[in-house]
């Protein structure tokens, strides 16, 4: 019998800084239906040194016992980041082993001009995707491209953004690459602001040649002290004209205005359902505005009865178009293909015993491996 084992984790890394050296840990629970009750998952053990992070530690839960799971070294260089290192927990083999790292470049101006994401198979690395920043001459970020790898670099998608001033982003283009142009699928996303000049809303729509297609909103509410408290997450009802919550963070905030924990539900059948909850250090501040927070990407893979075939499914409430590409443990791409759905299948009839990563390149890069045994 082939059984395959997945895990999937989103390649972003929270850069807060803090003034003393110390070790955080954040908490993630899921809610338990059948018992009514939070059950841990995830950890995430932060060690920081001299105001920077270092080294994040993620572990997760299984036998009621705390197992390793990714570790992810940090290096600076004149206080910016220049590499991020990170290695995978084997658990048969008792040992951490490379997996995986991004590479830091900045321009004459200290600015981050480009991001090298390198898969490591056997001790090498290859190529994965690069993301390649531009600015305006007043420093502004201008464009965003991102590009992927086979056996050149090859476009994937852009990012245009647009400022009223200073650095209020009024607009943001997303254009996917079409063979040889920027002519493919297009959104646009239209951000507003309250009187305190916090972010209310961001509206995301379609761009066809013809019309623009409305797809969700997110509605960003704070309390009388202006700080933070829930986001919501809306769908547009083309066949109603209206908008449908989808899901929201609901932020808790200590006595000291600093957030400890984001309680993350689901609309399902007009009530809220409890989904997931991340318990923050009390110190983390303003953590939200630094990090993924939000970016939630639930993954899984299930083979036939037949064992030929494996489906890949994974949260696209947006039906963002996502490159998806199975490496096996020696850096060869078994499979490769492009999806704007939330799944997408594969063959494994032909695929032997062992290791595999999977990639899921959209508006972020989510990676992760799986096995087959």
């Amino acid at each position: 019998m082939r059984t395959i084992y997945i895990t999937i984790l989103a390649a972003i890394v929270s850069l807060s800084a803090f003034a003393t050296t110390k070790v955080d840990i954040t908490y993630s629970k899921e809610w338990n239906s059948k018992t009514r009750t939070w059950v841990q998952t995830e950890r995430i053990v932060t060690t920081e040194e001299a105001g920077k992070i270092s080294n994040e530690l993620i572990q997760v839960k299984q036998n009621g016992e705390w197992t390793n799971h990714y570790f992810n070294t940090i290096s600076y260089n004149n206080g910016q980041v220049i590499e991020e290192f990170e290695q995978s927990w084997n658990e048969s083999k008792m040992k951490w082993e490379d997996n995986y790292r991004k590479l830091y470049s900045y321009n004459e101006a200290g600015k981050l001009s480009q991001i090298l994401h390198q898969n490591i198979f056997n001790g090498e690395y290859v190529n994965s995707s690069k993301e390649i920043l531009t600015y305006t001459p007043e420093g502004y970020l201008k464009e965003k491209t991102i590009q992927n790898y086979d056996v050149a670099w090859s476009n994937f998608l852009r990012y245009q953004y647009y400022f009223l001033e200073k650095d209020v982003l009024m607009e943001e283009n997303l254009t996917y690459w079409n063979n040889d142009n920027w002519d493919g699928k297009s959104f646009l996303t239209s951000y507003t602001y309250n009187s305190n000049g916090d972010l209310s809303s961001t509206v995301k729509s379609e761009k066809t040649s013809k019309k623009e297609i409305t797809l969700n909103k997110q509605e960003f509410i704070y309390n009388s002290s202006g700080q933070l408290s829930e986001e919501v997450v809306l769908q547009w009802n083309k066949r109603k004209n209206t908008w449908k919550e989808n899901c929201r963070t609901k932020y808790e905030i200590n006595e000291d205005g600093n957030i400890v924990g984001g309680l993350f539900q689901e609309m399902n059948n007009n009530s809220w359902k409890d989904i997931s909850y991340t318990e923050l250090p009390e110190t983390t501040g303003d953590v939200i505005k630094k990090t993924g927070f939000l970016s939630h990407m639930i993954c899984e893979i299930h083979a036939d009865d037949f064992q030929k075939k494996a489906r890949l499914t994974f949260s696209n409430p947006d039906k963002e178009i996502f490159q998806i590409k199975i490496v096996d443990e020696y850096g060869e791409i078994v499979s490769s293909d492009m999806t704007s759905r939330n799944s997408i299948s594969f063959n494994i009839g032909n695929l032997n015993q062992g290791q595999y990563f999977v990639e899921l390149q959209g508006r972020n890069l989510f990676s992760g491996k799986f096995s087959i045994e």
